[in-house]
């Protein structure tokens, strides 16, 4: 009696360890660019609600969330603001082959909080006599600060405003200076404009694909989640009508790329 009593405290004590770890490894775990966290976290609720899988989402510009994946982070899917990056990591032998895709294309858009001002082209920015603070994400680090640089330098006024412009860490954090108004306008997407302000709002100009370097937004499968099968459905939805549709009417982003 005494002999099965031990192995039923055994037993108890076990099953619970063993259930934690089971519950652990249906964890999804994301690395996305800052700019997508909104739109991925609806996507994710959804996906949530209809297979019952948990996902963690972690958040930041796309040069960290490299730097965190090449030095061993262990997330399974990396959603990133270009393309480049993924390729990178394909070079280095972190990624599924073949699972690379363009998620989304992203727009870039100028933005001011002055409600007095509409902004519809680029003459707004070429006047910038009037303009003590430009804010854009750090352009080593994400890709929207890269295409920020970009719209400076072809309209041919980088040189006059570089000491105006104040960088973020990520696009976020440069949405924060202009909602804040530490800067009086900032380079931001406009997925995060749809996200916080109502349609009326008319304080931004989408700035034409032809200033900037495309902003395509991929997907990749990283080694971690190789053998998830939660990741692959979740890549999957990642690619059906439902979830374009909410990020092309919800956040602004399209799916053929503008030249």
């Amino acid at each position: 009696m005494k002999k099965y009593f031990i192995i039923l405290l055994a037993y108890l004590f076990m099953a619970p360890c063993a259930s934690y770890a089971r519950n652990t490894d249906q964890i999804l775990k994301l690395a996305v660019a800052s700019n997508f966290r909104t739109a991925v976290t609806e996507i994710a609720n959804i996906f949530t609600s209809k297979t019952g899988n948990e996902i963690n989402i972690s958040s930041a510009s796309t040069g960290k969330l490299y730097a965190q994946i090449i030095n061993g982070a262990p997330f399974d899917i990396f959603l990133s603001a270009d393309e480049l990056t993924p390729i990178k990591l394909e070079k280095n032998k972190l990624t599924v082959d073949g699972s690379r895709f363009t998620y989304a294309y992203g727009r870039l858009v100028l933005l001011s909080l002055d409600s007095k001002t509409s902004i519809n082209s680029e003459q707004y920015l070429v006047n910038f006599e009037k303009i003590n603070k430009i804010a854009i994400a750090n352009p080593k680090l994400a890709p929207y600060g890269a295409a920020a640089l970009d719209v400076l330098k072809n309209l041919a006024i980088y040189d006059t405003v570089v000491s105006k412009l104040v960088y973020g860490e990520n696009i976020s954090q440069a949405f924060q200076y202009v909602a804040s108004r530490s800067a009086e306008i900032g380079f931001v997407s406009l997925s995060q404009v749809k996200s916080f302000y109502p349609n009326t709002f008319d304080g931004y100009w989408i700035i034409p694909n032809d200033l900037h370097r495309p902003i395509n937004q991929q997907a990749v499968l990283l080694l971690h989640g190789k053998d998830s099968r939660i990741a692959h459905e979740f890549l999957s939805f990642m690619k059906s009508t439902m979830v374009k549709k909410i990020l092309r009417e919800k956040y602004g982003y399209y799916f053929e790329r503008e030249d």
